[in-house]
């Protein structure tokens, strides 16, 4: 009887041991990321940061940019700091976007353009951007979209001079929620690594970066370089979700390790 109870005991073990390999594997494939780039700047800066969180997270990235991306953004910035083990870029594309999407688990979208989110929302696929966005999400593939540089409520856009109507922006929101019912993750640029890695890894929420030194809150509704400069390297600074960071308060963030997250 003792023999049979250590059998079924070293049987529970080895496929507890089995599942935790394949677990542990299937973690890894997906922790391999196409970053897509569609050309908004708005957020640039906080998504590269959370870019940067999910490699200390393990994750390693291939890039994509669209045309207007390739225009828009520092190019050298992303291949320097992201270190990408492929580059495509839309002009230079030799494949067909849906044999690139099929090679992923899962996709990263840091900035989303209005024009790209309304055309996927209307199942309108005829850029390669959002062939490769769509393709992904219909083969149910990880799809997590920073929603910064399409949503109508974007501060930042709203400092730019942007004054849209309700109609207007109630129908920008809906192309959201539509891509959110079709399946994608959606986030704020700040939040992306967490984002990702609770999808990822839907047992371990806390699995996501960590302030290193000590957590700080700000009740101001414009947060400045002044207030990040002020804060120790590798900080956490937490603002309400209406706040306005400022592009040099990015900028700073960035410079010193400090991350800001917004209230949800």
């Amino acid at each position: 009887m003792r023999e049979e109870k250590l059998l079924e005991n070293a049987e529970e073990a080895l496929v507890a041991e089995v599942v935790r390999r394949v677990v542990k594997k299937l973690i890894s494939v997906q922790k391999k990321a196409l970053v897509v780039y569609t050309g908004s700047l708005i957020g640039f800066v906080p998504a590269l940061v959370s870019l940067q969180q999910l490699q200390q997270a393990g994750f390693t990235f291939d890039l994509f940019l669209s045309k207007s991306a390739s225009k828009l953004l520092n190019v050298d910035t992303l291949r320097t700091v992201l270190a990408p083990g492929a580059f495509y870029q839309e002009e230079q594309l030799d494949c067909a976007p849906e044999l690139l999407a099929a090679l992923y688990y899962t996709v990263i979208v840091p900035a989303l353009t209005v024009n790209t989110a309304a055309k996927i929302a209307a199942c309108i696929a005829d850029t390669p951007a959002a062939r490769i966005i769509s393709n992904s999400m219909m083969r149910g593939k990880n799809v997590v979209i920073a929603r910064d540089g399409c949503c109508p409520e974007n501060a930042e856009r709203a400092a730019k001079g942007y004054n849209m109507t309700p109609a207007l922006k109630a129908k920008l929101s809906a192309n959201l929620e539509t891509l959110r019912d079709f399946g994608a993750a959606l986030c704020g640029c700040d939040t992306l690594a967490f984002k990702t890695i609770k999808l990822i890894e839907p047992q371990a929420p806390e699995a996501a970066p960590r302030a290193s030194v000590e957590d700080f809150f700000s009740v101001k509704r414009v947060i400045g370089r002044k207030e990040v400069v002020s804060l120790p390297a590798g900080s956490l600074l937490r603002v309400s979700k209406n706040a306005l960071v400022t592009q040099l308060a990015y900028d700073a963030a960035f410079q010193r390790g400090v991350r800001i997250e917004k209230e949800v």
